[in-house]
């Protein structure tokens, strides 16, 4: 459903999922963060703006979990100790420009989740990486971790199996 919000706060205990869609041109997980404990998926998109995941979000299922932001100029940040966490779903995580994992924030999934970071998700040439401010920022079980920028992928993990792909210059 799209909604017009400028802060989130979800919590799901049961089946079914938590879709969000703000169409607002940006939006903020915030204190409380997006909890599925349910056994549904995670999808929260910000529409023509950055998507900051200022507090935690995770599913205790197998349920996937997509963050998407949308717009020429607009980025994926997750804040300094806070967690993207699924309980071996996958994870995804698409932006225009970049992806941050900013201080100690990291996205972790385990069993067989894979991890799919995805900048420049709009294919101008533009988006990069940034994870590696730590060297568990990126985590993931045995299931395979991609990393696809146009810029530049600076990425600390703990994982097994890595496809990262530069399109463009950086590093």
């Amino acid at each position: 459903a799209g909604t017009t919000i400028t802060n989130v706060t979800a919590t799901n205990t049961a089946s079914g999922n938590i879709s969000i869609v703000d169409t607002a041109g940006g939006l903020n997980v915030s204190t409380g963060g997006v909890n599925q404990t349910g056994t549904g998926t995670v999808g929260i998109t910000a529409t023509g703006g950055t998507l900051n995941v200022n507090d935690t979000v995770q599913s205790g299922g197998a349920g996937t979990i997509t963050l998407t932001a949308t717009g020429a100029t607009s980025d994926v940040v997750v804040a300094t100790t806070k967690s993207v966490t699924s309980a071996g779903g996958n994870i995804a995580i698409n932006a225009p420009r970049d992806i941050t994992l900013a201080g100690t924030g990291t996205v972790i999934t385990s069993g067989t989740g894979t991890l799919t970071l995805r900048a420049d998700s709009d294919s101008s040439g533009t988006g990069a990486i940034n994870a590696n401010n730590s060297a568990t920022a990126i985590q993931a079980g045995t299931g395979l971790v991609t990393l696809l920028a146009a810029q530049g992928i600076g990425a600390g993990t703990t994982i097994t199996n890595v496809t990262a792909t530069n399109t463009a210059s950086g590093n």
